[in-house]
Formats: structure tokens, C-alpha cells, sequence
């Protein structure tokens, strides 16, 4: 919680500078930034929690797991804002993609298309890192289905969130909505075993 607590912070300061001087900052920091602010942080401490069996600090240590779990936060921080866009630029609300449009001088679709280019980079990231874990412990596999469900449900939350859908962003008459598709061979990874 400290940590994204003082995430939070910077990213409060980041959004008051852009009101007062328009300036943003460079697209890694504020993707640093997005992905330790989504929440997943907190969420990833609960599902042991849930589960009433905590993993060891050993097995948090490990440089995967780490990666795995910032993976989580970059796949929900770029669902958010691909999905809040609309919503975003007509609140005059800095995004990652309207970082994207701002300070790489992308239309707004080739934003949305690189930041989900960059997901779908990470989706594969994660299962790769997953399966370096599976089979070493059934807490393990249980930790991880539950990492990609509850990753793949905030996605869907962020992809149907009525705050969202009311604003859309147009190109000409074409709206750009972007979509979600789970494949059927993912269906093993994320159907929760409990």
C-alpha cells in the first residue's frame, strides 16, 4: 500500500503540472507510474488472502514473480486507458495514449494501436514467466490462475465500465473500440480450479 501510495502521490503531482503548464511527462515515467497506481498491487496482496495460504517471501522475491506482477499492473494500467480515452480527452485528462498522441504526434489510433501492440507483447511476457512457475508447488499454479483472472477481470470491468463507454472517440464517422478476445486455449489458464 506504501508503495502505491506514494505512486499515487507522483501521479497527482504529474496531473497538476499538465493543468498548470500542459507539460507531461516522458511516456516510460507515466507508464511506471499507471501501472503501479491501477491497483493491482493491493489486489496481488489479497489473493493469498482469499486463498488463506500465503506464499513465502522467497517466492515474492523472485526476479519472475516481480515481473509477473508489474505485468499485471501494465496490462490493467493500458486497459484503463485505452478503454477511458474518450472519456479522458474530453475531460482534458492525460492518458497514456493521449501521451502517446501528445508527445509522439500519433492520431489517435496508432496510439491505441501501439499501447495494444504493447499488451499483447506483455500477455505473452507473462505466460512465458508463468509457465517458468507451474509445476513447482500447487499454491504456485493457484496463485497464478488467479493473477490472470483477476487481471483478465479488470480488463473486462474497464472494457464494459459505463463511465467509460459513454465517451468514444471518433476518427472521421468511424468510432475506434477497441475489443477484448480470449482464446479458446487460454481458457485453462484462467478458469479458477477453487
Amino acid at each position: 500500500m506504501q508503495t502505491w501510495d506514494d505512486a499515487a502521490a507522483s501521479e497527482a503531482q504529474m496531473f497538476q503540472r499538465f493543468a498548470d503548464t500542459g507539460e507531461l511527462p516522458a511516456f516510460n515515467v507515466q507508464l511506471e507510474l499507471r501501472c503501479a497506481t491501477i491497483g493491482m498491487a493491493p489486489t496481488i496482496c489479497l489473493l493469498e488472502d482469499m486463498h488463506g495460504h500465503e506464499l513465502p517471501a522467497s517466492f515474492h522475491g523472485l526476479p519472475a514473480v516481480q515481473r509477473l506482477k508489474w505485468l499485471a499492473g501494465l496490462l490493467v494500467g493500458i486497459g484503463n486507458d485505452v478503454f477511458s480515452l474518450g472519456k479522458d480527452l474530453t475531460e482534458g485528462h492525460p492518458n497514456l495514449a493521449s501521451n502517446l498522441i501528445s508527445k509522439s504526434g500519433l492520431s489517435a489510433p496508432n496510439a491505441i494501436l501501439q499501447l495494444i501492440q504493447l499488451h499483447d507483447e506483455s500477455v505473452l511476457e507473462l505466460d512465458r514467466l508463468a509457465a517458468t512457475l507451474l509445476g513447482t508447488d500447487p499454491h504456485v499454479e493457484r496463485w497464478i490462475r488467479a493473477l490472470r483472472f483477476a487481471t483478465l477481470g479488470f480488463t473486462l470491468w474497464e472494457s464494459q465500465a459505463p463511465r467509460y463507454a459513454t465517451w468514444k472517440v471518433t476518427v472521421g464517422d468511424k468510432v475506434i473500440e477497441p475489443t477484448i478476445r480470449v482464446f479458446p486455449e487460454a481458457r485453462r489458464f484462467l478458469l479458477p480450479p477453487w
